[in-house]
């Protein structure tokens, strides 16, 4: 149903929901974790991000998916799609760095399994995800983060995104089953 498929909607949730995630996910109360790189431990680039594992391996890792479970609800609903399982939840902050290459993410799929990404902006900013079809070559789409907005795409689709060069960038990125 959502293979070769991509979606984005902005307001996916409304106004008030919007805010409070916001105001949440950049208060002094969230729990980030540092991590070295962005993409992964295997990534060449040295680009360092905040994340919180809010699900992991199917499990509920943290009280704030209660705050995620609308996004992922209005999103299926809107393309028709009814999941069984949440695979992972992981939520990032990236900061504007004084990079000398500004070379984008390195391209990579969040699982091997057959999935659905829904990825939501928590902030509007620059630093856009860029979404390639499967021979890794010819950008289906790039998208700029804007608050509320939600991308939808077919998670065998490779996706990387640009470092935000001067605003903080915040996803929160769904993978469904």
């Amino acid at each position: 149903m959502y293979e070769n498929k991509l979606w984005v909607f902005d307001n996916i949730i409304d106004q008030q929901k919007q805010n409070l995630i916001e105001s949440i996910w950049t208060g002094v109360n969230f729990p980030w974790f540092f991590v070295k790189n962005v993409t992964g431990p295997f990534s060449p680039f040295n680009r360092p991000s905040l994340q919180h594992n809010i699900v992991f391996d199917s499990k509920k890792n943290s009280s704030f998916l209660d705050y995620v479970l609308p996004i992922i609800d209005n999103s299926c609903k809107k393309i028709k799609f009814k999941y069984k399982d949440i695979l992972r939840v992981k939520t990032f902050l990236q900061f504007p760095l004084n990079l000398k290459d500004y070379t984008m993410e390195e391209l990579h799929i969040d699982d091997a399994q057959k999935h659905l990404v829904v990825l939501y902006y928590v902030l509007s900013s620059d630093g856009k995800t860029v979404i390639y079809d499967r021979d890794n070559k010819t950008i289906l789409k790039s998208i700029k983060p804007k608050k509320g907005r939600v991308v939808i795409f077919d998670g065998s689709y490779y996706h990387t995104s640009e470092h935000p060069k001067e605003n903080m960038r915040s996803v929160i990125n769904c993978n469904l089953s």
